[in-house]
């Protein structure tokens, strides 16, 4: 599911800022992950590609604030007009890749 995700992400022209697993028992593991978006179409479009991959079976987007996320460098120039946003994407096939 990782490898997954990743690609998906990528090929919405978006990008990582922000990653981790967390696998809260042997059939379920749950990514988080800060992405940058343009918009809330582009949000939308990532979202959908996610909820797409086999074994998926949940994927949301944070709506609070978490602090112990990284966000993206406000120096670096490609993502400064970009928004951050917490996805998740849960998948409960007992597999983490």
């Amino acid at each position: 599911m990782i490898a997954a995700s990743v690609a998906a992400i990528a090929e919405e022209q978006s990008a990582i800022v922000g990653f981790s697993v967390d696998s809260e028992n042997s059939s379920t593991t749950r990514l988080h992950m800060v992405v940058q978006v343009r918009d809330k179409t582009h949000l939308s479009h990532v979202l959908r590609h996610l909820a797409r991959i086999p074994g998926v079976q949940q994927v949301w987007r944070r709506t609070t604030e978490q602090d112990d996320v990284p966000k993206a460098s406000p120096d670096e120039p490609r993502m400064k007009k970009l928004n951050s946003e917490d996805l998740y994407a849960e998948s409960r096939t007992g597999s983490g890749a």
